[in-house]
């Protein structure tokens, strides 16, 4: 009765790795058809008894979808406007205004205006990164963070209340 079921479980676990490799066969049928041609080779200065064979690659289709990392190309990208190869945004918060741009990965400010009462600090601890905040003394407290992030602009505007 063991020996019995030994054998079936082996059985068993010889199929499933049959069907398991026929299907990594035949998911990269695709793949392994279509990387080499074979090309002849080209007319040798002297004739050689045996042909000779050349690998090829073969060239790869194009892809119908841009990669993840290409540049948008629309005038607006996610409130983001986008023209002549940069980002610019404005945000009008509780403090004030400030108009920031993105180009070639780093970000910077065009220009900022406080409103009465409040302050604006800058930060940039990073050239793909600047932070804005808004300060009014015993009020609130607003933060414009700004960054080129996996080759996208993205922003993100917090307001604190005391």
């Amino acid at each position: 009765m063991r020996s019995q079921r030994a054998f079936f479980y082996t059985v068993g676990w010889a199929v499933l790795t049959v069907l398991a490799a026929f299907a990594v066969w035949w998911g990269l049928r695709p793949l392994l058809s279509s990387t080499l041609a074979i090309a002849p080779a080209p007319a040798p200065a002297s004739p050689s008894p045996s042909p000779t064979v050349v690998f090829v690659p073969a060239p790869r289709p194009s892809p119908s979808v841009a990669p993840a990392a290409a540049k948008p190309k629309p005038s607006m990208y996610d409130g983001w406007a986008y023209g002549n190869g940069a980002f610019t945004r404005s945000f009008d918060v509780t403090g004030g205004t400030a108009t920031v741009r993105i180009a070639g990965g780093v970000v910077s400010l065009v220009s900022s205006a406080a409103r009465d009462g409040y302050t604006i600090t800058q930060e940039q601890p990073q050239p793909q990164r600047l932070v804005l905040k808004f300060l009014k003394p015993g009020g609130s407290y607003t933060i414009v963070d700004c960054h080129w992030w996996e080759g996208r602009p993205y922003a993100e505007v917090s307001t604190l209340e005391p």
